[in-house]
């Protein structure tokens, strides 16, 4: 063989493996960027859930009278990490600044949302998707009732009406439903993380292969 056709082997054969470890690189990549998505979406699916379970009592309750408690449940319901910096909003509705910080997190909650359907495969990332969706439905829902309770405080006192006829007159009947429906919504896609062992089904799909 010429020394010409020898270089020309050598070359190509330099290059091949030049792209093997190229394409290798750019898997590996690729599977850790997927890894650090679904970690990240499960890290904040997990503290949600971990609330949900902290406040079972509050997500079973029936309530057939005004719930006075919502701004505390609400408290509740957003004490962690990911979500305390929306706390304080409940005490400060129609606040721009408050109403802006929370605005923004409930944005963030339904693009966590969306990102877990699409980093988890299958039914796991249908599950989760919907679970948060269902805790961004459910924080939004205390936010327009809590309005409407300090509506009826306001009406009360104007027009020195007693709780339940303040109640009816702004329609807080029909927002409290509205509320617990959120309520049923959550525990129900919560509960269903839950049988699903999903914990496990998301370990398993985190591993690095």
């Amino acid at each position: 063989m010429a020394i010409s056709n020898v270089d020309a082997v050598v070359t190509a054969s330099t290059a091949l493996v030049a792209l093997f470890v190229t394409f290798h690189q750019i898997t590996q990549s690729n599977k850790q960027g997927l890894f650090n998505h679904r970690l990240s979406v499960w890290t904040n699916a997990r503290s949600l859930m971990n609330l949900c379970e902290k406040n079972r009592h509050y997500l079973e309750r029936e309530q057939e009278s005004p719930d006075l408690a919502n701004d505390l449940s609400f408290q509740f319901m957003t004490n962690n990490a990911y979500l305390y910096s929306i706390g304080p909003s409940i005490a400060h509705v129609l606040e721009q600044d408050y109403q802006q910080l929370l605005l923004c997190k409930l944005t963030e909650l339904q693009d966590l949302a969306l990102e877990a359907k699409f980093v988890f495969k299958g039914d796991l990332g249908k599950s989760l998707s919907s679970f948060i969706d269902s805790y961004h439905s459910l924080l939004f829902s205390m936010y327009q009732y809590q309005l409407v309770l300090n509506h009826v405080e306001k009406i009360g006192g104007e027009q020195c009406l007693g709780l339940d006829d303040a109640c009816e007159s702004v329609g807080e009947p029909e927002e409290r439903q509205k509320l617990a429906d959120a309520r049923r919504t959550l525990l129900e896609s919560y509960n269903r993380l839950i049988d699903e062992k999903v914990e496990k089904r998301v370990e398993k799909q985190c591993r690095l292969r």
